[in-house]
């Protein structure tokens, strides 16, 4: 997993930004991950309310499971015993 601090410079005249974050595709299955973005203050603009947002980055990596089935000759409640 990457952590880390990304700045994104915004214009005066802008009303929104977009940014991509980097991510690395395996094929290891790990928990979700996030990322929030926040907007700290500065001279000559205030900053509104919320301040931050965040999302969630799903992974996607399939997990595997596998199971294994014993075989008794022995029926349901029988001891086995002749």
């Amino acid at each position: 997993m990457t952590t880390g601090d990304f700045t994104v410079e915004v214009v005066a005249s802008a009303t929104s930004q977009t940014f991509t974050v980097p991510t690395t595709h395996d094929s290891t299955a790990e928990p979700d991950g996030s990322v929030t973005a926040t907007v700290l203050g500065g001279t000559g603009y205030n900053v509104g309310t919320p301040s931050s947002a965040s999302v969630t980055v799903n992974d996607d990596d399939a997990s595997t499971l596998s199971i294994a089935a014993e075989f008794s000759d022995n029926n349901e409640g029988s001891t086995g015993i002749a």
